[in-house]
């Protein structure tokens, strides 16, 4: 999943920034790579990096849990440490980058899973909403609490449905995104309780593919269905439009 980075005034800092969200993709990071190219950048969930084995010098940017610059070390050559104490991610980009656009300490970045969703510098708008996922999928569950977060939202994230049929029958959630990658008949039944009990909710479904024809379901329904890893970006459209629309999913 590629992420573009933009600064406060809306630049795009780099296009094509893979996140690196597990620790083997944090071990590994760029070695093995003989280059960055310009629009390229790697950001990874830990506040020290290594470059050793890389071949290239790098431009770390450090950042605190808002994506807020804490420090920037230019042009690190390879078999380096860096770190940051108050530091929570890292942003790697190719030598030069943070001097030319003016990246400093105090600069607030942001990001969007889509560059092709701004426009003019300026990102399309997101409805900040209060969202719960439901999924026993652990790295689901980080990687999208992670970037909705990020994106604006508030998350809450659960492994049993049950418990997020319970918090959403309180009224704190516009939205649940439910995951149906192991059962789309598990999920449909939260969707049927989600509806009867909470009618205002906005229910978002994801899965390993796209729409199902609803055979888990029995005739005569069928299931919309939103990638899990296709584009971040549709989810969040998913979701803006089912936190607006504060209806329950209707299974047709």
């Amino acid at each position: 999943m590629d992420l573009a980075i933009l600064k406060a005034d809306g630049e795009i800092l780099t296009r094509r920034c893979v996140l690196a969200d597990t620790p083997v993709a944090r071990f590994r990071g760029l070695m093995g790579r003989k280059r960055l190219a310009d629009d390229e950048g790697m950001l990874l969930a830990t506040g020290s990096i290594h470059t050793s084995f890389m071949r290239f010098p790098i431009d770390a940017v450090f950042l605190d849990p808002s994506l807020q610059v804490v420090r920037v070390v230019q042009a690190l050559k390879p078999w380096r440490v860096a770190i940051a104490r108050s530091a929570h991610a890292v942003l790697e980009l190719p030598a030069g980058t943070a001097a030319r656009a003016g990246v400093a300490p105090g600069e607030q970045l942001s990001f969007i899973a889509n560059a092709g969703a701004v426009s003019s510098g300026v990102v399309a708008g997101s409805t900040p909403a209060r969202v719960a996922i439901a999924s026993s999928d652990s790295r689901f569950l980080r990687v999208s609490g992670f970037l909705l977060e990020r994106h604006g939202f508030e998350v809450e994230t659960f492994r049993q449905a049950g418990d997020v049929m319970r918090s959403a029958a309180e009224g704190r959630f516009a939205a649940v995104i439910v995951d149906g990658s192991g059962s789309l008949s598990a999920a449909a039944r939260v969707i049927r309780t989600l509806s009867a009990e909470c009618p205002n909710t906005g229910v978002v479904v994801v899965g390993d593919g796209g729409d199902r024809n609803g055979s888990e379901l029995g005739p005569p329904y069928s299931l919309r269905v939103v990638p899990k890893w296709d584009s971040f970006e549709q989810l969040v459209q998913e979701i803006q439009l089912a936190s607006r629309s504060r209806r329950g999913y209707e299974l047709v």
